[in-house]
């Protein structure tokens, strides 16, 4: 390794540096729901209990396998889970780095991996919770380096490999078929109108691409299969996540879109500016065409892995803001052939700290002083995340390990602080509520589990977010909300606990018998437990 080899490498330290100094604070993040989810699903996964036999969700089981080798790896806290997350960052870091260096040079590899450095931990992208979408982009940016090197070494085991990665990716989240897509897509540019190669080559390298793409899908399949869950996985994550992504119009898509690109804008104008910029002048580049086409399909192909439900919640746009970063770097990649080497080094430099200074003062507090508490409610309101730790500590302390227990809401965070396994496999309420023809069934499924299994807990929240979001049918809450109010009367469970949040605190009330309790908080969290 020559000198200016081991320079480069500076450059790459410098990026995951800022990544650890942002990150360090948020490691005490308590976990939010998603992560509570898939923390749950893979503490269950540690002790045999495959997916969707005792909890359901729509989304692929990647992510829950990944969160089982973190627990098994850092711990069964939620410091531990995001230890572990730190790491994958910088995992991701490290790809965009490399990624753009092939593309490009080291420069703007610098620029963009210390831009999605920082962008992925902002608060604009939930950057303090570990969600699926930062393992879909882990898989697919190294996938993409392994397919570039079989591209260019002409070797089929390559392209074997990177199917197998870009599989990988999808199964961490259903929106990475449009990565899967990519790969597909600019095989066959490359092959077919590029380099022109033969027919034969060309099925032979896509099919091995495919046949790798496959692989990680079909085991497991055939894992969910043996283990008799196959039914649910697919009802959950096909049949009920179709209905899901169409509840959405596209006014109101559009809507949520440009409200999201506020906010992912606000800080890091400099970051947008330039990418629109590079984005124009791509095509005036000294780049091959390959490289060109690459970018674009690159860009666009990530783009749209925010668009399925037309949600476009700020984590979805994970796997495209390593592009966006990419293409703010290009502006500053054709000074370089401009100007001489020197002085574009110095202001390439120059860029990159003003991006870094700007994006960091935006979320100053964020990053170095305000407490986890003031964090969440920041991004969710009166979502009771920091409470769920001391609820479950008194589950914990007050029930035994076979004992089970139900959320009347959508926190399953909870069932993994306490290590208490749910009663029933709805560990969220939301799709019980939506507007789909599912839900009333559902309902009733999730009652009549409760009804047979008698929980040691119930545990009901008081806040319209943990179960309603959006395209609520009225006439889907029949069932649920009668069945709770039947249960409030019932004289086999006693109200044991009651937590209130307030404005800048939270009130927790523990004791025998709290029926004639008097609230302060119409956001709050009642704890009933089974007479003896």
């Amino acid at each position: 390794m020559n000198f200016k080899d081991k320079f480069h490498y500076l450059y790459l330290l410098f990026s995951l540096s800022i990544v650890c100094i942002l990150r360090f604070h948020l490691v005490d993040m308590p976990l939010e729901r998603d992560e509570g989810e898939y923390a749950y699903m893979g503490q269950l996964i540690l002790q045999g209990i495959p997916p969707y036999k005792l909890a359901y969700n729509m989304k692929l089981p990647g992510t829950y396998f990944f969160y089982a080798i973190i627990i098994k790896l850092f711990g069964e806290t939620f410091r531990a889970i995001h230890i572990g997350f730190l790491f994958v960052t910088l995992l991701n870091v490290t790809g965009i780095y490399f990624l753009t260096k092939r593309i490009l040079n080291a420069k703007s590899a610098l620029f963009a991996s210390a831009a999605f450095g920082i962008y992925s931990s902002s608060f604009s992208v939930v950057g303090f919770a570990f969600h699926a979408t930062h393992l879909v982009f882990l898989f697919f940016v190294y996938g993409v380096l392994v397919f570039l090197e079989g591209i260019e070494k002409k070797k089929t085991l390559y392209f074997f490999l990177a199917g197998i990665l870009f599989g990988l990716s999808f199964l961490m989240k259903q929106q990475a078929i449009f990565l899967l897509l990519f790969s597909g897509f600019y095989l066959f540019i490359k092959t077919f109108f590029l380099d022109k190669e033969k027919l034969i080559s060309q099925v032979k390298k896509i099919f091995t691409l495919g046949l790798g793409i496959f692989i990680p899908f079909l085991s497991v399949c055939i894992y969910l299969y043996f283990n008799n869950v196959f039914s649910e996985f697919w009802f959950w994550t096909f049949e009920y996540a179709s209905k899901y992504v169409g509840l959405n119009s596209t006014g109101q898509g559009f809507k949520n879109l440009l409200s999201s690109v506020i906010g992912l804008y606000k800080g890091f104008e400099l970051y947008w500016i330039l990418s629109a910029v590079g984005f124009l002048i791509l095509p005036l580049l000294k780049l091959e065409r390959e490289k060109k086409i690459l970018l674009y399909s690159l860009l666009i192909f990530s783009f749209l892995t925010t668009v399925p439900g037309f949600y476009f919640r700020g984590h979805y746009f994970i796997p495209f803001l390593p592009f966006l970063c990419v293409f703010a770097s290009l502006p500053l990649y054709f000074l370089e052939e401009k100007i001489p080497n020197k002085y574009a080094s110095i202001f390439c430099f120059l860029i990159l700290l003003v991006g870094v200074r700007n994006a960091v003062q935006q979320d100053k507090s964020y990053y170095f002083k305000d407490s986890m508490d003031k964090i969440s409610r920041l991004a969710y309101f009166v979502s009771p995340f920091p409470e769920a730790v001391k609820i479950a500590e008194y589950i914990k302390e007050h029930s035994k390990e076979s004992d089970t227990i139900t959320i009347l809401g959508s926190e399953p965070e909870i069932f993994f602080y306490s290590n208490r396994k749910s009663t029933t496999g709805f560990i969220y309420m939301y799709p019980l509520m939506e507007d789909h023809k599912f839900s009333l069934e559902l309902q009733a499924r999730m009652t009549k589990e409760v009804n047979e299994k008698k929980p040691e807990f119930v545990i009901l929240v008081n806040n319209e977010l943990d179960f309603f979001q959006k395209n609520v049918s009225k006439e889907n809450l029949v069932i649920l909300f009668d069945w709770i109010e039947n249960f409030k009367k019932q004289t086999d469970y006693k109200k044991v606990g009651v937590v209130e949040i307030l404005l800048g605190e939270t009130k927790y009330t523990f004791g025998d018998d709290l029926s004639s309790h008097k609230y302060s908080s119409e956001a709050s969290i009642d704890l009933y437990q089974k007479v003896q």
